[in-house]
């Protein structure tokens, strides 16, 4: 094993610089195995700390807060992990984790202003917490066996999530102007979205890709608040969507182009519209409760099966059912209340 850390001190296993108030920066290399580096930057002024490791098994930490922070942190190798914070100014950090085998973590805490995230991971696991303003974090994970938890708590969130080979991505924002676009392609091994918003002008983006006849995928979505806007793509067979709104002016617009692909959901509130396409033999359970509402399902070509239930006043329920080869579809709508209005269609 071997070891150097270029900065102040050089140490062999473990590293910790406590450095001057004016003009941090601290730069450190490690190869080997079970190596510790620390930084530890929190008296203040402008903050820069990178970090490279290169081996198995080897510890990462960066604690910095206050002014101009910035962390980079550079992993080869499998069974590394990762721990940054940072708090207050102008927080970024930027987090890599190549290896060619499992074991990969990397864990991320911003407190406050303009807070960036970036993780690239293979075989990782990535935990990200961010509380503050101008929030954004952007996670690539690829080939497989990968899972996320994030969160963003203030305004101006911004999550791109990228997972490649199958994982669990799980992210939550809270405040106002969220976005988050997940893209998950999973030839083989299915995935899991699970993903929650709270709060006003929220928007989800979410892409599902599969390969494979039956890859499967689950995305669970949770928004309240209002000016709610999900869009959902799913293009693999196997696969649900389960979701839940709360709130005015909701918008769900999914598209599910696989075998076998099921939405279940419901919304609550004012000037609600779901909007549903759907391939072969899926099914929709839909249920909706409040004023002006609006449900759009297309189905086919065979073999899909609708459930619709809307619950207060000027409600309107259009459902297309397309069939082909003699294969029948089905329909259920059931609606209470004044001004309700249901058109299917079953060419």
């Amino acid at each position: 094993m071997s070891a150097s850390i270029r900065f102040f001190a050089l140490c062999t296993l473990a590293a910790c610089v406590p450095l001057a108030q004016a003009g941090n920066l601290a730069s450190q290399d490690q190869q080997g195995t079970d190596n510790l580096a620390i930084v530890d930057q929190r008296e203040g002024m402008a903050n820069q700390a990178e970090q490279f490791q290169e081996g198995s098994s080897n510890v990462s930490n960066i604690v910095q807060q206050n002014n101009g922070n910035v962390a980079r942190t550079l992993q080869a190798g499998p069974d590394n992990r990762v721990r940054v914070e940072q708090s207050l100014v102008a927080n970024r950090v930027v987090v890599q984790q190549t290896s060619a085998g499992y074991g990969n973590e990397a864990t991320v805490i911003q407190n406050g202003v303009l807070n960036d995230a970036e993780v690239v991971q293979t075989f990782g696991r990535a935990s990200l917490y961010q509380e503050g303003t101008g929030n954004g974090f952007q996670v690539v994970q690829t080939v497989a066996g990968n899972s996320l938890d994030g969160s963003s708590i203030g305004a101006g969130n911004r999550t791109v999530v990228n997972q490649y080979g199958g994982g669990i991505a799980t992210t939550a924002q809270y405040g106002e102007d969220n976005r988050i676009v997940l893209t998950q392609d999973a030839p083989y091994f299915g995935a899991t979205a699970r993903i929650t918003q709270e709060g006003t002008q929220n928007e989800v983006d979410v892409t599902q890709l599969g390969n494979g006849r039956y890859t499967g995928g689950r995305i669970l979505l949770d928004q309240k608040g209002q000016g709610n806007v999900m869009q959902v793509n799913n293009n693999a067979a196997l696969g649900l969507l389960d979701f839940t709104q709360d709130g005015e002016g909701n918008e769900l617009v999914v598209g599910q182009h696989g075998r076998d692909d099921s939405v279940v959901g419901s919304s609550r509130g004012g000037h609600n519209r779901v909007q549903v396409s759907q391939d072969y033999e899926n099914s929709l359970t839909l249920s909706q409760e409040g004023f002006y509402n609006e449900i759009e399902v297309e189905q086919g070509p065979e073999g899909n099966e609708a459930a619709i239930v809307q619950f207060g006043d000027a409600n309107q329920v259009s459902l297309t059912q397309r069939s082909a080869r003699m294969v029948s579809s089905t329909a259920t709508i059931t609606q209470t209340g004044s001004g309700n209005r249901s058109i299917v269609m079953q060419p």
